[in-house]
C-alpha cells in the first residue's frame, strides 16, 4: 500500500480501537430526542457530542476527506449483510499499483464481513435515529466481536391504530419503548452467540421528571441503576431484561402468534439485580454484563428528556397521551 495511505489508515485505526461509537453522545445532557413526523414510530436523536464520535459512516466520511486533500481518489461504499446489518467504509485507488484498495479503520476491519450487496455510500447525517444504534464495540477475538446496541421508538401510532380499530387497548401502550443490548457475534450481529437484552417501556411520561427532581445529571448517568431502581418502583417505567436464549424463545412465540411468556423469570428478569444473576456463568458471560453496565447510564439519561410532549422534524409538538 502507498506509504501515505497507509500512515492515514493507521491514525484511524488507532483512533477507532481506543474509542468507536456513540456512546458519548447519548450520555450527554444536551442530547435532544424528537421524532421526524407524527408517524413516525422511530425516536430521532441530536447533539453536538456526535460530531465527536467515531462509527463507520463518520469515520469514513473523516478519512476520505483526508485522502481527498492529499490527491488521492476515493469511493464512499456501503456493504450490506445478509441480516440486512450496513457497514459504510472506502475504497482508495492506490497510485502505485493504479488498483481500487478496501480501507476500513473500524474495529470490524479483521472480521472479512461477507455482503449480499455493496452500493455508494452517498453521505451521512447528523441526525442518528435510534433503530439499532451502535454506542459500543470490544474485539474479543479475529472471529467474533462484542456490540452494544440501542434502540427507542415513540408508540403514539400504537395508540391511534389500536383507536381507529375501535380497540380498547390504547391506554395499556407505553408512551415510548427502549431496547439496549450487548451480544457476542461475528460483526453486525451476524451469529449471534450469546448477548442479554434490557426493553424499557415509558408507562407514565407525565412523571419522568421526578428522576430529575432526585438526581443530578451526573448522578443518574454514574449510578443508572439507583436511577432506573427508581423509575420501577415508581412504576413509571417497566423494565424486562432476558438472556440470548429467552429473547430467541420469545421471538420465535411471537412470530408464531403464541403467549411469549414474558413473566417467566418473575419479578428476576424485572429489576437491574438480575444482571448480577446473568454475570454467573462463562467468562464470556460476565465480559458482556461488563460492557452492558458501562453503557446503562443512556438508558435513564434517555428517559430523563422524555416528556408527555414531543416534536416532529419540523417543529409540530404533538400530546403522546393523546388517544391514551
Amino acid at each position: 500500500m502507498n506509504p501515505q495511505i497507509s500512515a492515514i489508515l493507521d491514525k484511524y485505526i488507532k483512533m477507532c480501537d481506543r474509542d468507536f461509537g456513540l456512546r458519548k453522545g447519548f450520555l450527554s445532557n444536551s442530547l435532544y430526542l424528537f421524532v421526524n413526523s407524527l408517524y413516525s414510530k422511530s425516536l430521532m436523536s441530536k447533539c453536538s457530542e456526535f460530531d465527536h464520535c467515531l462509527e463507520c459512516s463518520r469515520v469514513s466520511k473523516r478519512m476520505g476527506r483526508e485522502l481527498e486533500k492529499n490527491g488521492s481518489e476515493v469511493k464512499y461504499k456501503t456493504g450490506i449483510t445478509g441480516n440486512n446489518g450496513k457497514h459504510i467504509y472506502l475504497e482508495v485507488l492506490d497510485p502505485d499499483t493504479q488498483k481500487w484498495t478496501k480501507l476500513d479503520a473500524t474495529p470490524y476491519r479483521k472480521l472479512n464481513l461477507e455482503y449480499k450487496e455493496t452500493k455508494e455510500f452517498n453521505g451521512g447525517s447528523e441526525i442518528v435515529p435510534l433503530t439499532g444504534v451502535l454506542l459500543d464495540v470490544e474485539k474479543k477475538y479475529d472471529s467474533f466481536i462484542f456490540e452494544t446496541t440501542l434502540s427507542g421508538k415513540c408508540n403514539m401510532l400504537s395508540k391511534v391504530n389500536h383507536v381507529m380499530e375501535s380497540k380498547n387497548l390504547a391506554g395499556e401502550i407505553p408512551d415510548y419503548s427502549l431496547e439496549l443490548m450487548t451480544y457476542l457475534s461475528k460483526g453486525l450481529a451476524n451469529s449471534v452467540a450469546d448477548g442479554i437484552y434490557i426493553f424499557v417501556d415509558i408507562l407514565d411520561s407525565k412523571r419522568t421528571h421526578l428522576l430529575n427532581n432526585l438526581m443530578e445529571y451526573e448522578e443518574r448517568i454514574g449510578n443508572p441503576e439507583k436511577a432506573l431502581d427508581f423509575l420501577i418502583k415508581e412504576e413509571i417505567i417497566r423494565l424486562k431484561i432476558e438472556d440470548h436464549a429467552k429473547y430467541l424463545t420469545n421471538s420465535v412465540s411471537e412470530s408464531l402468534g403464541l403467549d411469549t411468556g414474558l413473566d417467566i423469570n418473575g419479578d428476576r428478569g424485572n429489576s437491574m439485580s438480575y444482571l448480577d444473576e446473568l454475570s454467573e456463568g462463562s467468562e464470556d458471560r460476565k465480559k458482556i454484563v461488563e460492557i452492558l453496565k458501562g453503557n446503562l447510564g443512556v438508558l435513564p439519561n434517555i428517559v430523563s428528556k422524555l416528556k408527555p410532549t414531543i416534536k416532529t422534524l419540523d417543529g409540530y409538538e404533538f400530546d403522546v397521551n393523546l388517544f391514551s
